[in-house]
Order: structure tokens, then sequence, then C-alpha cells
């Protein structure tokens, strides 16, 4: 729609423009205003034009320091501001990226009513999510989802999470938290020409803070209906100024929810045919170093997350 409204304004007023600069061209005879912000296209096209004595009295300096003040400012603001690596494995601007991709940044991680990262997921657009359990959550993209996730490539930090042995990806099962994601980048559609087969359908690739960006001490504590409660720690710090590290644990205990002893006739369920809930424990432990070292950056990491009862 924004490319459509810019459109429409360079046709009615005739000027030629440079829209990757948005300045005036020599020999145009009236200027456009090239918006970021379809909100802010009716202002910018109901302006009144200059006439040309006026035009060609800008001179060349002012004409160099829009220039400038453009390129400095690109279209889109934060938007375009935004960092990938999905698309091609190297990073870029995601409006220079060859393949769509989906970000999800920290903005709406951190609105995020769930801790969840599943339940995160699930709300991405094009992305079909199915519920195994209480904290199992498969996705797929482009295609219809199922027990075994075995198309969709899940990444942190460039790395595979996917479990060989089992066919899944336990989203839940990371050691960090989702205050510790910088953004969640999501490519719908095959992707194996860069990440290999296991990425047919799409990669969701997880890029974590460095431990310098959430230096500090945090706690948390939740709680909640039927036995929900969870506790957290992290600290993070800078030894010098090439090298940070972040240790965090956390631990997270749900009671088993109660099932209906009934079937829908309003008979009992035969005692073959019943299945008792189990309390979930789930702890996490995790450790990141970071070093930069002859113009690279190293970052070594160790974590543990477990799980037992209903997963």
């Amino acid at each position: 729609m924004l490319h459509s409204l810019v459109l429409v304004a360079a046709l009615a007023l005739g000027p030629t423009v440079d829209f990757e600069n948005t300045a005036e061209l020599e020999g145009s005879k009236f200027p456009v205003t090239v918006v970021a912000d379809p909100a802010d296209a009716t202002e910018a096209t109901s302006q009144t034009p200059r006439n040309a004595t006026e035009v060609a009295a800008g001179s060349a300096e002012d004409k160099s320091a829009e220039n400038e003040s453009a390129k400095a400012e690109p279209a889109g603001g934060a938007f375009a501001d935004t960092l990938v690596i999905t698309a091609s494995r190297i990073e870029q601007p995601i409006l220079e990226s060859p393949v769509a991709v989906t970000v999800v940044g920290s903005r709406e991680l951190e609105a995020a009513a769930s801790e969840n990262l599943g339940e995160v997921l699930r709300g991405v657009p094009g992305l079909n999510g199915i519920q195994l359990s209480a904290r199992d959550t498969q996705f797929a993209a482009r295609s219809a989802t199922g027990v075994l996730s075995n198309r969709l490539l899940a990444l942190v930090d460039g790395r595979s999470v996917y479990l060989d042995h089992q066919g899944i990806v336990l989203y839940d099962g990371l050691s960090f938290g989702l205050d510790e994601i910088r953004q969640i980048e999501i490519l719908k559609g095959p992707g194996s020409s860069m990440w290999g087969a296991n990425a047919l359908a799409g990669v969701i690739n997880i890029r974590t803070k460095s431990p310098a960006e959430i230096a500090g001490g945090l706690f948390e504590a939740e709680g909640g209906e039927n036995g929900y409660g969870r506790l957290g720690v992290r600290w993070a710090s800078e030894i010098d100024d090439r090298t940070s590290y972040k240790i965090s644990a956390s631990y997270l205990e749900q009671e088993a929810w109660p099932r209906d002893p009934l079937t829908p006739a309003g008979t009992p369920i035969a005692d073959e045919f019943r299945f008792e809930n189990e309390t979930t424990h789930q702890p996490k432990v995790d450790f990141r170093l970071d070093k930069a070292k002859d113009n690279a950056s190293w970052s070594y990491r160790a974590g543990y997350g477990g799980v037992d009862g209903m997963i």
C-alpha cells in the first residue's frame, strides 16, 4: 500500500524523483515528498507546490544536505534498520533480503503473555502449530502440521536444536528465557539450499542477546492456578571490554489438570483406559561466555533443560 501511494503522488505532480535519496532531480517541476508512514501520505500530497523559481533558488549545498539526511534516515524507520541473517546467511537489512522473512522483535517478546516459546510462535502468520501436550508444540510452514516436525529447521544463533533421534524440536526445553532473545527470524518456504535438508519448508532462527546487552542481575517469581510456580535468576557481567559472561537458572512446576472420569455418555471410563496425569517439573541452567579476539567474536555455551511429568 505504501508504494502505491507514493506512485500515485508522483504521477499526479509529474516530477522526476530519486526514490533512493528522496530528493528532487534536475529538471523537476514540482517537489514530491516520499513518505515512510502511510498515515503521513495525506499531509505530504496536500502541500502546495512551490513554483519553478523557488525550486531553482535552492543551493547545491542545501540539496546535498537533504540527500545526506535522507540517507541517514531510511524509509521505514526502525523496521528498515532491522538486520536479518536467515535469508542468505549474511547479515543484511531486511529490505534487502532476497526472500520474505518474518521478524518477531524484542518488543513483541516483552509484551508476550506467556513464557512458553511455542505460544509466542503460534501467533506468527503462515506458521502452523500443533500442540501435542501441555508443553510441547510443533510447527510447520506452508504445509500440514504433524507430530514429527522434520521439515522446518529450528536454529539458535545459527546452530540446529533439532532432536534427530526423536524427530521433534522441544522449544520449551531451551535453556534460556524469552527476555534473552533479541529477535526470532522465520523464513516460510524452501531454505534447503542455504540450511540443508531439514529446511525444506522453512527456518526458525532464534537470535539471542549477548551477555553485554543484558548486563546486571535478574530475579523472577511467578505463580498461578493449579499449583503453577516458576522461579528464575540470572547474572550477566563484563569482565573487560572484550569479554562478558552470563549464567542463569530457572525451575518450573505445575500440577496435572484433573481428567473427567466419565465418558461423553455419562458412564465411567473403564480402568484399562484411564490415564493419570503427572505433575510437571522443569529445571533449566544456562552459561555463556563471549570473547572478542582478532576481529572475530567467539561464543562458548553450555546449557541444560530437563523436564519430567506431562510435558
